[in-house]
């Protein structure tokens, strides 16, 4: 009788270890629920993810104290109320084309210092706007992304107002 096959793939069995490794790798959007899938903004993920991540620290004394765990899960929910609150400021004041991106607009300088992005609308959502400017060789770039609407986020929490 042969022994049974051991998996060695190299997917953790850990939903925990694969979530550090998918946010080392930069790979953490592959991981979320469908369902939260443009109904959460990029900000208060990347801050849901980074308090998560910190919690799952291997030495006790590095991890945050529930008192910080909280403080960010409020933030993370601000950012995300934030996020709401921009989306349905912008259809109130313009009607948003659903079907068509809208162009996007550059400002030509004689030094090129600055350039704005574009964003595109699909489903509610405001894919990607980035700002990019440059001076003496440096650039940087500004990115807001996904921002959106969303009720459903954070349904658990039943005092959304925090502390």
């Amino acid at each position: 009788m042969l022994p049974p096959a051991i998996n060695r793939s190299a997917v953790p069995a850990s939903l925990a270890e694969l979530a550090r490794q998918s946010h080392s790798n930069g790979t953490i959007n592959e991981i979320i629920d469908p369902y939260l899938d443009g109904k959460i903004s990029p900000d208060c993920l990347k801050n849901f993810v980074d308090v998560a991540v910190r919690c799952l620290l291997d030495n006790g004394i590095e991890r945050p104290s529930m008192t910080d765990v909280v403080w960010g899960l409020e933030f993370a929910l601000q950012l995300q109320e934030s996020a709401e609150e921009y989306v349905k400021g912008a259809q109130t004041e313009k009607e948003v084309n659903m079907e068509t991106p809208l162009k996007g607009s550059s400002i030509d300088d004689s030094s090129d210092l600055f350039s704005t992005g574009s964003e595109l609308v699909v489903n509610s959502r405001i894919l990607e706007m980035a700002t990019t400017s440059s001076s003496d060789g440096q650039s940087f770039l500004s990115n807001e992304s996904e921002k959106m609407m969303s009720g459903a986020v954070f349904s658990e929490i039943m005092n959304p107002k925090g502390r």
